[in-house]
C-alpha cells in the first residue's frame, strides 16, 4: 500500500486538511475533518482500483465545495478579495493532489488490464 504514489499525494491531502483545521473556524474546521478522513478512506480503498479513482473524484468535488464554503465565508465576513487566505491556497494544493492520485490510480489500473491482455 505505503509504495504507490498516490498513497503519498493523499496523505499529503490529509497534512493539508489538518493545516486547514488549525487555521479556520468551527464550522471550516469540520468540513475540512470530513475532507481529511475521506482521503484516508480512499487511501484503504488501495484493494479495489475502480473505487479508489471514484474516490478521488469525490474527494476533488469536496475540496471544491469546501474552497466555495471558504469564499461564502469570506463574502458574507464581509472581508476584501484582494488578499487571499492562505488555506484556501493549500484547498487548491489538495485538489492538485487528489488529480494527481486519480492518475497514479489510473496508470495502475491500465498498467493491469495491459498485463491482463498479454497472458
Amino acid at each position: 500500500m505505503w509504495q504507490r504514489k498516490q498513497t503519498i499525494y493523499l496523505v499529503l491531502v490529509v497534512i493539508l486538511m489538518i493545516a486547514v483545521c488549525f487555521m479556520t473556524r468551527s464550522f471550516e474546521q469540520v468540513c475540512a475533518g470530513i475532507v481529511g478522513m475521506h482521503a484516508i478512506a480512499t487511501i484503504m480503498k488501495y484493494e479495489n482500483r475502480k473505487k479508489q479513482m471514484r474516490q478521488c473524484r469525490i474527494g476533488i468535488v469536496m475540496c471544491l465545495v469546501l474552497i466555495g464554503m471558504f469564499a461564502l465565508d469570506q463574502w458574507y465576513s464581509g472581508a476584501d478579495f484582494e488578499s487571499v487566505p492562505f488555506y484556501l491556497c493549500l484547498e487548491v494544493v489538495s485538489i492538485i493532489l487528489y488529480e494527481m492520485a486519480y492518475r497514479g490510480v489510473k496508470h495502475d489500473d491500465d498498467l493491469v488490464r495491459s498485463a491482463d491482455r498479454i497472458r
